[in-house]
């Protein structure tokens, strides 16, 4: 059973509803329904007076309707997509498919929903999108959604066309059929779309507004602690996409709780650097103190003997997660993360001493410039940590995940290829052969066929959104469809970008200096990578 933490305004009653959302989670109800981002926006268009809103996820051999009252895609006014993987673009097409809505923008008429799209993905890269959205949203929404909804709500007294030339004067949204130099009207559009930023998410901030013990998290309330991340790393897109950094006030966090209810027993804390939250003891303190199991998405691997590991296990959290991403320093050095190994021995140690079971790491391989020797050392380290930590315990164990390097726009590694393929199954089977050695030690990787087709899509362009496109509608392969569009899908894999060449996301203004970026990526590589 779902529990709400809002109230929905009483619309059926007053009866002045002006605007019909399907808000769209392009994958399964359980991965869907703690994302924290489809969960904020959710509260925001629900709690509108003026709009009715309804949730659809997509579940492989299942129609595609909304949750709450079974209605199809092209029943509503507005479909929504909050996308936050590259993977789940196909997902999108696939729904579209479903619900008989023509899926290329400049083939729609009047009769057809409006489509938009936001999320983490689409702000990286929009452009895979642009050749099916009406409109995508860039950065966070938290003060943007009702701009976007009073706007969306003149469709049916003004049309289409009217409406989009609306929406293309909200910051933060754009319009493929305005501002796209490849798919709009002019060309001169550079600068013209930039990522839209909240000053103070202090009041705004996500949290979980409707829990589900479907759920993969099982029901858990998440709050959001931090946006951006003080940590430079060279390959995240979430340090350039959310900067800047900002943390939550204790107040705010805690309030949020306290008013979702007595029904909430878990809080997990999110975040790309919750631990660096200045008052993070003392919110895991107060929540602790009335019976509030807490967890966080993740721990700096350097954090030591900190208090808010005890916390975490005295709350009857088991697990912790720690990201040393490479195994070897110069790995680290090369990705902009400092970690001397004795300040992880030193969080390890904290870790097994603070009583809790297990303990989950983050590692990269395929980045660029590696060799053999530095995926050895990843199982020297894991090693090392699974020995300290377990101290002879045999139920405690260390969880090892891998994932395969991919390059992302907007970050300093953008320019740089992915691993071929030959030398990433190399890696991953001597990681697993390597690993499997190792008691008490399970090894997670990422599987690599889902890792090349996310690389092709996030440095995609309008073209590899046609390639998706044949995909889909014509059961094509990923090769074949990406010749159709006129790509080579290895070549937009496995090669490198020219420093001086154009990029598909040039126009767009989603980090405040490129300057800076390439600056990065020398400082990492000099002459270039490899």
């Amino acid at each position: 059973m779902e529990t709400y933490h809002f109230s929905p305004p009483p619309r059926a009653k007053e009866g002045g509803v002006r605007l019909r959302v399907a808000l769209v989670y392009p994958n399964s109800y359980a991965v869907g329904m703690d994302n924290l981002g489809f969960q904020g926006v959710f509260r925001l268009l629900a709690s509108s007076t003026s709009v009715h809103c309804e949730r659809v996820f997509y579940e492989r051999d299942r129609r595609c309707i909304s949750l709450e009252s079974h209605l199809r895609l092209n029943e509503f006014d507005v479909v929504a997509f909050s996308i936050s993987f590259e993977n789940d673009y196909i997902n999108v097409l696939r729904m579209l498919k479903d619900s008989a809505i023509e899926p290329l923008a400049s083939n729609r008429d009047e009769r057809s929903p409006l489509l938009l799209a936001g999320g983490a993905a689409t702000t990286i890269n929009p452009e895979p999108m642009t050749p099916f959205m009406d409109a995508i949203f860039l950065g966070e929404a938290d003060e943007a959604i009702q701009e976007i909804v009073g706007r969306c709500s003149e469709l049916e007294e003004r049309g289409r066309q009217p409406v989009l030339k609306s929406l293309a004067l909200v910051e933060g949204v754009y319009v493929p059929s305005i501002q796209s130099p490849f798919l709009g009207e002019g060309r001169d559009v550079a600068g013209t779309v930039r990522r839209r930023v909240v000053r103070d998410p202090s009041t705004t901030f996500c949290s979980t507004a409707v829990s589900s013990p479907r759920s993969h998290l099982g029901g858990m309330f998440l709050a959001e602690a931090v946006r951006g991340c003080s940590r430079k790393c060279r390959f995240c897109a979430a340090t350039c996409i959310y900067a800047p950094l900002r943390y939550v006030p204790a107040d705010s966090l805690l309030a949020r709780v306290w008013q979702a209810g007595s029904s909430v027993r878990t809080v997990g804390l999110v975040g790309a650097c919750v631990s660096e939250h200045p008052d993070l003891v003392p919110v895991a303190r107060a929540l602790v103190e009335r019976g509030i199991r807490v967890s966080v998405s993740s721990l700096r691997a350097d954090i030591g003997a900190s208090e808010i590991l005890e916390l975490l296990a005295r709350s009857g959290t088991r697990t912790v997660t720690i990201a040393p991403e490479a195994g070897t320093r110069e790995m680290r050095k090369l990705v902009n993360k400092e970690l001397a190994e004795d300040s992880l021995e030193e969080t390890v140690a904290a870790a097994r001493d603070s009583g809790l079971a297990s303990l989950r790491l983050y590692f990269m391989v395929g980045l660029p410039g590696e060799k053999l020797e530095d995926v050895m050392a990843i199982v020297s380290l894991v090693e090392s940590v699974s020995s300290r930590f377990r101290a002879g315990k045999k139920a405690r164990h260390v969880t090892v995940s891998v994932s395969p390097f991919v390059p992302k726009a907007w970050t300093p590694f953008q320019w740089c290829p992915m691993d071929e393929r030959g030398a990433l199954r190399t890696k991953m089977q001597t990681l697993s052969r390597q690993l499997s050695r190792l008691k008490g030690v399970r090894f997670k990787p990422q599987g690599l066929r889902s890792s090349f087709l996310q690389a092709a899509l996030s440095r995609g362009s309008w073209k590899t959104g046609l390639a998706l496109h044949a995909m889909v509608f014509e059961g094509l392969s990923a090769r074949t469809a990406w010749k159709r569009a006129g790509l080579e899908f290895d070549s937009e894999v496995f090669s490198a970008r020219e420093l001086g060449a154009a990029l598909a996301w040039d126009h767009l203004d989603v980090v405040p200096s490129r300057e800076r970026l390439r600056k990065e990526y020398e400082k990492a590589f000099g002459g270039g990578p490899g």
